[in-house]
């Protein structure tokens, strides 16, 4: 299989630990479950199972492509029974036994995980933002253009930090059109 040659490739050029994010979209890639389960077993992939979010172009996602994380995780879990694992960050971990690799979920739908996530992201113009689905960003680049201090700089990210909301405001049911794709918020 061509991805278990690029993991041991990966590895022999010095990067550990390899991780993989898997978006799943029911129809689309959700074949594949069980087989990428399959790497983590056998080969020391790090791999997240992301559920399909509505970030970006809503007119393009459907509650029909979504799955959820428990979904996910039973179309597996008969083959490779996994146990909850500690990680980092706002996925679950789970390791099949004796695996050499993890399993994360990521799934803010089914699996509200905002008071565990631990993310900033920057965007592509500059920006720092606290929720994927919070328009609010904090402007870092045009401080760092200027010369900004350490503490001009520490104060920006607190800004971002405690702008992060204890739950994700977004409403599945009046799904809007964003601006911001995921490439343009830095996922």
């Amino acid at each position: 299989m061509k991805i278990q040659r690029g993991i041991k490739k990966a590895h022999e050029l010095g990067f550990d630990p390899v991780k993989n994010n898997m978006v799943v979209k029911r129809g689309m890639n959700d074949n594949e479950i069980e087989d990428f389960a399959d790497l983590t077993a056998h080969t020391p992939l790090h791999l997240r199972f992301i559920s399909y979010m509505p970030v970006g172009l809503q007119k393009k996602w459907s509650v029909e492509k979504y799955i959820s994380a428990g979904e996910i995780k039973k179309r597996f879990n008969p083959l490779y029974p996994a146990e909850k694992i500690t990680g980092n960050g706002p996925a679950m971990y789970f390791k099949i036994k004796n695996a050499k690799g993890t399993i994360g979920f990521i799934d803010c739908i089914g699996d509200e995980f905002c008071m565990m996530c631990n993310r900033l992201r920057l965007t592509a113009d500059g920006k720092l933002r606290s929720c994927l689905f919070k328009e609010q960003e904090v402007d870092i680049k045009t401080a760092l253009r200027s010369g900004c201090s350490d503490e001009e700089l520490e104060n920006i990210f607190r800004r971002a930090i405690t702008a992060k909301p204890k739950i994700h405001p977004i409403d599945f049911k009046d799904l809007r059109t964003w601006e911001r794709t995921m490439s343009g918020i830095g996922g």
